[in-house]
């Protein structure tokens, strides 16, 4: 870059940089403040009203205004000059600043609003780009989600619920519930409810943790549920009650406590105030899906 010793102004050639010196008005002033003496050959002027110019386009368009064309041997002088030094593209490009008295011509403002367009759609790439990764990272931080653990591998029966609509069985409302039962297998490390809760997240990321009760017989309890809902099943499967309120479902399962159980000792359920740390956790965390 060439920077102007007169105004701090910079320009990518050296030779825009002179032509800026030497035609610029403003900064020509700025040279006679500083004690440097201006080439008085370079001063245009209008033969009709005397007007002073430093520039020749502005000359130009300011003679089509005035109704007279001059040309002087000043003028013959600095274009035979610009005929033997043919300027490169990128020369071109750098138009000389318009005199601030004088008016500007449409080529000039059209190049202006160009220069300025590129530059937007620079800037409008760049946004884009650093768009791009920001997606990434978060997609990349959903995967890493640390959601609360149970920390129980013995056989539980639970209720989940989900904020997605089910659209495969014909209702609008996102009330939806779903049971089912987790360390019941064989494999009971490999089963348990923190285990289940995982793999549900891959279809209901931001599903809510209703109801956990640890009890040897959770897989009676989730047959009786199936019976107890068998209309309001979803007919795909998947455990999925739709439109029946989720005090209805505890009610019906506490009742089936009593009828099971003769104490206390026999099960546990999760305090609720373990279940808000996880769904709390996916409100404030996980983003809902677009």
């Amino acid at each position: 870059m060439h920077t102007c010793q007169y105004c701090k102004k910079s320009y990518s050639q050296k030779s825009a940089l002179n032509r800026h010196e030497r035609t610029t008005r403003f900064c020509m002033k700025l040279q006679e403040e500083k004690g440097k003496s201006i080439d008085p050959s370079i001063f245009l002027y209008c033969k009709l009203c005397n007007r002073e110019f430093t520039n020749k386009k502005n000359l130009i368009y300011h003679e089509n205004i005035c109704g007279k064309k001059t040309v002087t041997k000043e003028e013959k002088k600095q274009e035979n000059k610009r005929e033997k030094e043919p300027e490169s593209d990128s020369e071109s490009e750098q138009d000389p600043e318009p005199e601030s008295e004088s008016l500007v011509p449409v080529d000039d403002i059209e190049v202006r609003i160009n220069r300025k367009l590129k530059v937007l759609k620079t800037e409008l790439d760049e946004t884009k780009e650093r768009l791009q990764t920001l997606t990434i990272k978060h997609i990349s931080s959903l995967k890493n989600h640390k959601y609360v653990k149970f920390n129980n591998d013995k056989p539980c029966f639970y209720i989940i619920e989900s904020d997605i609509p089910c659209n495969d069985c014909g209702s609008k409302t996102n009330l939806q519930y779903k049971f089912g039962i987790a360390g019941t297998s064989v494999d009971q490390k490999n089963n348990t409810i923190d285990k289940r809760l995982q793999s549900h997240r891959t279809l209901w990321p931001r599903l809510k943790v209703r109801f956990l009760l640890f009890i040897k017989d959770a897989i009676l309890i989730e047959k009786n549920f199936k019976m107890m809902y068998d209309t309001e099943i979803n007919p795909n499967g998947h455990e999925i009650v739709t439109g029946v309120p989720l005090k209805n479902i505890t009610d019906r399962l506490e009742k089936l406590l009593g009828v099971l159980c003769t104490t206390h000792d026999e099960y546990h359920i999760t305090p609720e105030k373990t279940l808000k740390k996880y769904n709390d956790y996916v409100e404030t965390t996980v983003k809902p899906s677009v």
